[in-house]
């Protein structure tokens, strides 16, 4: 017979998946909204997302919730680009066929993007560069100082 203890835990489990799926959509709202505030649609905004890994400082794609950003980022027509120190291209996969390879981060691709999602927080990144030259941020894993310019989402 289950305790009342086991039926809690799998009860907040449960919970803490579904929380864990709807931070993309999260995310993207936020995205919007962060967009919409400087004049700009989603539809044709430059974007630049900062990593795509499971986790921060691994090469590991699997389930990782930044390809369901970047896929749903790309269905509402931004132009997507992205940096990952630890991805170089991002190979096929059962449930997504993106052809893109990982960006240099520097001046002139942080300048041309309407905004940064931060969506790994890899510890190669400069992320004092970053915001210097960046124009907007959605700042995903508070890693960036609370300015103007960064969103915490």
């Amino acid at each position: 017979m289950e305790s009342k203890k086991s039926r809690y835990r799998y009860t907040i489990i449960e919970l803490a998946g579904k929380v864990n799926a709807s931070m993309p959509d999260y995310v993207i709202n936020k995205t919007v909204i962060a967009l919409k505030s400087i004049g700009k649609d989603i539809n044709k905004s430059k974007i630049l997302l900062l990593g795509l890994a499971y986790k921060k400082n691994v090469d590991d794609l699997r389930e990782s919730p930044s390809l369901e950003i970047l896929d749903k980022l790309i269905k509402l027509g931004a132009n997507v680009k992205y940096s990952d120190p630890y991805i170089n291209s991002i190979p096929r996969m059962r449930k997504y066929n993106f052809s893109l390879s990982s960006s240099v981060i520097n001046s002139k691709n942080l300048n041309n993007a309407d905004l940064i999602l931060l969506a790994t927080d890899h510890d190669d990144f400069d992320y004092d560069f970053i915001e210097k030259e960046a124009n907007l941020i959605i700042d995903s894993h508070n890693r960036f100082n609370n300015s103007e310019k960064v969103v915490k989402a």
